[in-house]
């Protein structure tokens, strides 16, 4: 089980969070320069259909338009004790994690760490571990990072199931003051 809460600091504080009921995606709050670091926690997210995959974008214009260009991006994905997959691309969309499920005891949980994304030319580095179990029992841990490579800021996060909805599990986003 993932940690739901990072430790108590006076430079943390929650800027957003609820729970997923019938969501088409996640759209995190407007990230801006006033953190440098933000943190988004997904617990027990479980989709409306599965098996489907989860994807991850960027917006530069407060979530009007998704970047749909130069994401670049490294996974190491294990299955069980043993790594099953190691990826680097250049896509359109950052690939978070496959096969996850409509049924509960099957939830993924994750937790982001998206670094500085308002200052330009950054890129908007992210990086995340997750943890969830497939419809036939396999545990799976993904552990990734990304980049985009346009000389934006960027001020929202997005998660998108490719079908289906976001059925239920919780989310909390912090800001961390450096």
């Amino acid at each position: 089980m993932l940690i739901s809460q990072p430790p108590v600091d006076p430079n943390i504080e929650r800027v957003g969070g609820g729970d997923f009921a019938a969501s088409a995606s996640l759209v995190t709050p407007r990230m801006t320069s006033g953190y440098g670091v933000y943190y988004l926690v997904i617990t027990s997210l479980v989709t409306s259909a599965g098996p489907v995959n989860l994807d991850a974008t960027l917006s530069d214009d407060n979530g009007s338009t998704w970047v749909a260009t130069n994401y670049h991006y490294n996974i190491i994905r294990a299955l069980g004790t043993a790594i099953t997959a190691i990826q680097s691309a250049v896509a359109t969309s950052v690939p978070i994690a496959t096969s996850l499920h409509s049924v509960a005891t099957y939830s993924f949980s994750a937790v982001f760490t998206l670094l500085d994304p308002a200052n330009v030319g950054n890129g908007a580095p992210f990086s995340w571990t997750s943890l969830h179990r497939e419809a036939g029992g396999n545990h799976y841990h993904y552990m990734g990072q990304a980049v985009n490579q346009a000389n934006a800021a960027y001020d929202r996060f997005r998660l998108l199931p490719s079908a289906g909805n976001l059925a239920s599990g919780r989310w909390d986003m912090y800001g961390v003051s450096v």
